[in-house]
């Protein structure tokens, strides 16, 4: 990983800024019924209005569920945009939970966690952009746990100081991409603490695929090979949206173990992929669609598909 330049704040930064600090304060102190007609505004702008990434949004629907057609389909990436407003409105009120999202969330299987901190190697936690994501490693820091995520860095510099100073008010750690992340995770793991990354997104500087939803997808190499490197357990988590609350589930990664690092490599990262698939094909209108996820292409599939 290469050092980030520190991003220039532009104009469109700090409007962009602005937007958003008004949408988080109006969020915070609205009632719930204020909260649903938030949603349900933001809802209709990108569903009807801007149909934002709608092309991309068919596309991943014609990749991962080709057979289903109209009008099921249709209702599907109607749910799916309706998730999107929600999640975005429960991410701008995050604040609102500080030391209460008890209150709010559910834990099932937390013993799984528990159980790979008794192996004193640290823990890899991780998720995709799914139900409510960004609630994970907050809820997680207030029980006590000693939590760290890794955080890609967001177009609006602004923006990216905001998520992380809520992250930070919970109790959680953030890394930064740079070319001392690395060092830093390793440290991390070797101080028995619990790493928490995203992996579900197109990686267009790795040459790994595995199969995602029938077709390959490009991925990173980082989760299986810290692993391997340093034994640490690898925990998939998921956390859908139930009713008005956020169900938290944790599960520890199996592969079949071959002796050769590569191989070993793609079947803890295909492990991964198919658990992710597992929990997106159990709740598919709370997966974020709008991600060009098939984009980067291998030698032997090289078909543009945005």
């Amino acid at each position: 990983m290469s050092e980030e330049k520190p991003s220039k704040i532009r104009f469109k930064h700090k409007f962009e800024y602005f937007i958003v600090e008004h949408l988080k304060s109006l969020a915070l102190r609205a009632s719930e019924k204020s909260l649903n007609r938030l949603q349900a505004i933001i809802f209709s702008l990108l569903y009807h209005v801007f149909r934002v990434q709608r092309e991309v949004v068919d596309m991943n629907f014609n990749i991962a569920y080709p057979d289903l057609k109209n009008p099921q389909r249709e209702e599907l990436i109607r749910a799916n945009y309706q998730w999107t407003a929600k999640v975005a409105t429960e991410i701008l009120r995050m604040d609102r939970w500080k030391n209460r999202t008890a209150e709010y969330v559910s834990f099932h299987n937390l013993t799984v966690l528990d159980e790979a901190l008794t192996e004193n190697n640290g823990i890899i936690l991780v998720s995709g952009h799914f139900g409510h994501w960004e609630m994970i490693v907050p809820s997680l820091a207030e029980k006590g746990y000693q939590m760290y995520i890794y955080v890609g860095e967001q177009s609006n510099p602004l923006v990216n100081a905001m998520h992380n100073t809520t992250r930070a008010s919970f109790g959680a750690k953030t890394i930064d991409r740079g070319s001392s992340a690395r060092f830093e995770f390793m440290r991390i793991l070797k101080k028995q603490n619990v790493l928490a990354m995203l992996v579900d997104q197109n990686d267009r500087k790795t040459d790994m695929f595995v199969n995602f939803f029938g077709k390959l997808a490009a991925v990173t190499r980082s989760v299986a090979g810290f692993h391997l490197a340093r034994k640490s357990p690898i925990i998939v988590c998921y956390c859908p949206f139930v009713e008005n609350r956020v169900e938290i589930h944790f599960e520890r990664v199996n592969y079949q173990k071959t002796g050769d690092k590569t191989q070993d490599q793609i079947n803890i990262t295909q492990a991964i992929s198919d658990r992710i698939e597992h929990f997106v094909r159990k709740y598919p209108e709370q997966y974020f669609w709008m991600h060009r996820r098939w984009r980067t292409r291998p030698a032997d599939d090289p078909d543009f598909i945005y």
